[in-house]
């Protein structure tokens, strides 16, 4: 099984989509970064777990991802638990992605994932499959290729 632990700000928008035709506020998404978030889920058959705050706060962006997403033959698997306030901070997100690993090994014993994400808060022993975007470019072609090569490696 493999699985794609996603953010959105940073991943699927970057800041030239805040001033750009992209711009829709909270619910601000770039097309080609979702086609390109397609474009690895078919090439690796992966799964997308949502790891982004944006899963915390239901409505318009949260309703408008899982719709771009539908119409690009993408679901939401399941979404990572928010643990702030039992960890006590918030640079958390690799706490949050082994919690939810740990709690789904039954369905998804020794998975292959990728963590596609702006943010650098992930555990040390995550960072091999860290495909780290950037806030001013998003989830790029480059970016993708190494996503993807990570969770296909070793295939048979």
């Amino acid at each position: 099984m493999k699985i794609i632990f996603l953010d959105v700000d940073g991943v699927l928008n970057c800041t030239t989509d805040w001033s750009g035709p992209n711009d829709d506020g909270p619910a601000t998404l770039d097309p080609v970064k979702c086609d390109m978030l397609a474009r690895i889920v078919r090439e690796t058959d992966a799964v997308v777990v949502l790891s982004s705050t944006w899963r915390l706060i239901p409505g318009r962006a949260l309703d408008k991802l899982t719709a771009w997403l539908l119409k690009r033959n993408v679901t939401i698997h399941s979404y990572t638990k928010d643990l702030t306030s039992e960890l006590g901070h918030c640079m958390i997100r690799g706490y949050e992605i082994a919690r939810w690993m740990q709690n789904n090994a039954n369905q998804f014993p020794n998975p292959r994932f990728v963590i596609l994400d702006d943010d650098d808060d992930i555990n040390q022993n995550q960072l091999p499959f860290f495909v780290q975007t950037s806030m001013k470019t998003g989830l790029t072609p480059e970016l993708a290729d190494k996503a993807i090569a990570i969770l296909n490696q070793n295939n048979d």
